[in-house]
């Protein structure tokens, strides 16, 4: 599953344990550039990715948000199937 990537899951965990936490675009690129050699678009690439990961939950699970600039925070209504 997705939760099992570090980043992933660490960003959850953040979103899910502060409910008003939000996860901007530019604090992912802030956590690859510390936590990888990842440098140029190729940040910027990965950082989509993640986000893109993130829009997939939001989609199919409904216990996250994602706005059109990438800030992803823990979901204020929950999706019922």
């Amino acid at each position: 599953m997705l939760l099992e990537f570090p980043l992933i899951n660490n960003i959850f965990i953040e979103i899910l344990t502060d409910k008003n936490k939000v996860i901007s675009k530019q604090q992912i690129i802030e956590v690859l550039k510390k936590k990888s050699d990842l440098s140029g678009s190729t940040l910027g690439r990965r950082t989509q990715t993640i986000i893109s990961w993130f829009k997939w939950i939001k989609n199919n699970l409904g216990i996250v948000e994602v706005n059109k600039n990438g800030d992803i925070r823990i979901a204020r209504q929950m999706k019922v199937s």
